[in-house]
């Protein structure tokens, strides 16, 4: 829940100071712990002096969205370029998710808590 939550506030941070362009994927990464598998993605963008700022998003999800070539929208920091959110549906309904889990598992934790006898 908090990791959706805390996704979700950087988005609005960027949206109100942000500015928005296209990155291009460079690299799916895939890291494997135990039996579950992830991935993140390399990208890059050039600001409108020129540069050319290459980053890996660091949010991990257990789904592959992204393949190299894409062409995605991305919301970065202007004083910090390397402070990015990817601007998707992919990843909308993976924080969602993430908050909504997070929430249910919340609940259940109440629930055991407060309702069951000891």
């Amino acid at each position: 829940m908090m990791v959706g939550l805390l996704r979700f506030v950087d988005r609005m941070k960027l949206a109100k100071s942000g500015l928005k362009t296209q990155a291009t994927v460079t690299a799916v990464n895939q890291m494997m712990r135990g039996n579950k598998t992830s991935y993140t993605i390399s990208l890059f963008f050039v600001t409108p002096d020129g540069r050319r700022i290459d980053v890996t998003d660091d949010d991990r999800t257990p789904i592959l969205l992204h393949r190299v070539g894409d062409q995605i929208d991305i919301m970065y920091n202007q004083n910090s370029p390397e402070e990015i959110v990817i601007i998707s549906k992919g990843m909308a309904v993976v924080e969602f998710l993430l908050m909504i889990t997070g929430m249910g598992g919340l609940l259940y934790f109440l629930y055991l808590f407060l309702v069951q006898p000891n």
